[in-house]
């Protein structure tokens, strides 16, 4: 995690008590550790090649080459690193941490190009459902919130037919 002096702390905090977020749960920025789809042994190895965030993992895997390199460097399975990479890519949506992330992936949403493709109200109704057969979240969130994380992804990966850099 990025330090901090003690004015972007307070800066922070004001700006997460206006937009609902704390300055540690911003998109994009989590430690690996808070989240519960690794065992403490994969997540030593990962600490050991320097990955300890969310974006770490996704900034050492956004290309093939990167993953291979990680791959190699501690024994994890391309195809899982390739999944993780597709996880920490929705962390980059405001309003989506780790638990909406985990429901997005279940419910088939793996990344923010997916995301950007989705209809805001059919989202709402697959979250809900996938939420009650797995049990993540406690507050489900509204097709209003949903919208606006398609947008945020729409703005993020560009028009559909086009790539733009992640």
């Amino acid at each position: 995690m990025k330090r901090h002096g003690w004015r972007g702390v307070i800066l922070g905090a004001l700006w997460g008590a206006v937009i609902g977020t704390s300055l540690e749960a911003r998109a994009g920025h989590y430690e690996l550790a808070s989240i519960e789809w690794a065992d403490p042994a994969t997540l030593a190895t990962l600490a050991s090649a320097g990955i300890e965030t969310t974006e770490d993992l996704w900034k050492a895997t956004t290309t093939a080459k990167g993953i291979e390199r990680l791959s190699r460097k501690t024994r994890i399975e391309q195809p899982r690193l390739r999944e993780w990479h597709r996880f920490c890519d929705l962390l980059f949506i405001d309003g989506v941490g780790p638990r909406v992330a985990r429901v997005l992936t279940e419910s088939g949403v793996r990344d923010r190009r997916e995301l950007a493709r989705q209809d805001p109200e059919a989202l709402t109704r697959l979250i809900e459902e996938t939420n009650r057969r797995i049990g993540v979240l406690g507050k489900l969130p509204d097709v209003d919130s949903v919208r606006i994380w398609i947008e945020q992804a729409q703005r993020l990966v560009g028009p559909p037919g086009t790539r733009r850099p992640r």
